[in-house]
């Protein structure tokens, strides 16, 4: 299970811009929380994430969290073609949270997410083919293919402003056939949006950085481990 003793990519990469950016997440009033609801139920696909988004970490005056409201507010987004709520979706597909745990399902929504160009997602894609779960099997060229295109992604930036060229350890055997395969499938790649959005009006709430599976509670490879902080506290 890809959530068993976890640590984050982001300790590489992104960690110190998420966890700045989960510190800063706003308290829902219940008159916001009313406008929301209306916005969201209209149909403001923005509404649905902050929904979503405050469902999921209780972001509440009581603190009050609720997966499945989490869940359903994930879904709706992604169903409009939200990259984000398609990543979203699929992490708690993936942990079980407001919903039974199902890795292929979460593997499909991490994939479409990815497709339009969603970072985080497409951070999930190289850990799904560099470590293997229950839905795909480990793939050298599609890992390094999606991490190839992670780091190229202009939305990094906002995370990480370590240079380019940094990047984690794939982990898995792979020839040099297989790393120009990847190179050339990653240079080739082109985002592919479902849809455009309804609407922007309600800023978006910073995204989870995908994790990692480790053995007996140490991470795998050279990844170095870093504290287990999320938008979850």
């Amino acid at each position: 299970m890809l959530r068993d003793h976890l640590f984050f990519i982001g300790a590489v990469f992104l960690f110190p811009a998420m966890a700045q950016a989960c510190a800063t997440l706003p308290t829902i009033r219940a008159e916001e929380m009313r406008s929301l609801t209306t916005s969201a139920n209209g149909g403001d696909v923005a509404a649905m994430e902050r929904l979503g988004d405050a469902y999921e970490v209780g972001n509440f005056e009581d603190g009050k969290k609720d997966a499945r409201e989490a869940f359903r507010w994930w879904q709706k987004a992604a169903q409009e073609g939200d990259a984000k709520a398609e990543d979203r979706l699929g992490e708690m597909y993936e942990e079980g949270q407001g919903v039974e745990r199902n890795q292929r399902v979460a593997n499909t929504w991490f994939r479409k997410a990815a497709d339009q160009g969603d970072y985080f997602a497409q951070l999930h894609m190289w850990v799904v083919y560099n470590f293997g779960n229950s839905g795909e099997e480990k793939d050298p060229v599609q890992a390094y293919m999606w991490l190839l295109i992670a780091n190229k992604n202009p939305e990094r930036l906002k995370y990480d402003d370590s240079p380019p060229g940094k990047l984690p350890p794939l982990l898995i055997p792979m020839t040099s056939e297989q790393a120009a395969e990847a190179k050339r499938l990653a240079d080739a790649w082109k985002p592919n949006p479902h849809r455009a959005l309804k609407t922007r009006a309600v800023p978006n709430l910073p995204h989870r950085a995908p994790q990692s599976p480790a053995a007996n509670g140490k991470p795998s490879g050279d990844v170095s481990a870093a504290p287990a902080t999320d938008c979850k506290s």
